[in-house]
């Protein structure tokens, strides 16, 4: 869609025109249901997650001003809407409180190395199997960007907590991929 079309669309959603919301709705929900998908495994909990976020943008859609991409702004809007629902039934899932963090190793280098390739849906499909803290934390650090210190402020968690559970999502998809490896080898002999 070109961001005339778009802004056409926005401008017949701002005046209550059904076509226009269903047009935009439609826009809008997969890229928020891939969105969502990463951070919740619960199907019921993505379909209210996407609902409640798609409220919202047409709430608060008279404040888009276009500075960015309509589908940018309203991941944003979906991306906080799961973390608030997160954050709301516990910061537990961020701290394991068996584990001190000082004997976690988080090295300066913030990427995975897998040998061969990766495709997107095994990486969700791994991602799936992480704690929620670790899958959380993982997806806004390597897939959607955000710095250690803006993941502790949206989850009122310290910047060390975050680089912990960074390590350990990390030590756990490395292993996932590897034993996931060995059962195709085992496979193949």
């Amino acid at each position: 869609m070109t961001k005339s079309e778009v802004s056409h669309i926005i401008q017949g959603c701002l005046q209550n025109d059904r076509q226009s919301q269903k047009i935009l709705y439609n826009y809008l929900v997969p890229e928020m249901m891939r969105i969502g998908r990463r951070y919740t495994r619960n199907t019921e909990d993505l379909k209210d997650l996407v609902q409640d976020s798609m409220m919202k943008v047409f709430k608060h859609l008279n404040s888009f001003k276009g500075e960015s991409a309509i589908t940018t702004w309203a991941n944003r809007i979906m991306i906080n809407q799961t973390l608030n629902k997160i954050t709301k039934e516990s910061n537990k899932k961020f701290v394991d409180e068996d584990e001190p963090f000082s004997s976690i190793d988080v090295s300066s280098n913030d990427h995975i190395h897998i040998e061969g390739k990766l495709l997107a849906e095994d990486l969700l499909k791994f991602l799936e199997q992480l704690p929620e803290g670790k899958r959380v934390i993982f997806n806004l650090y390597v897939i959607d960007g955000y710095t250690h210190k803006e993941i502790a402020e949206m989850l009122n968690i310290t910047e060390s907590t975050s680089k912990a559970q960074l390590s350990k999502a990390k030590e756990i998809l490395i292993k996932l991929h590897q034993k996931s490896n060995q059962d195709i080898r085992a496979k193949v002999y």
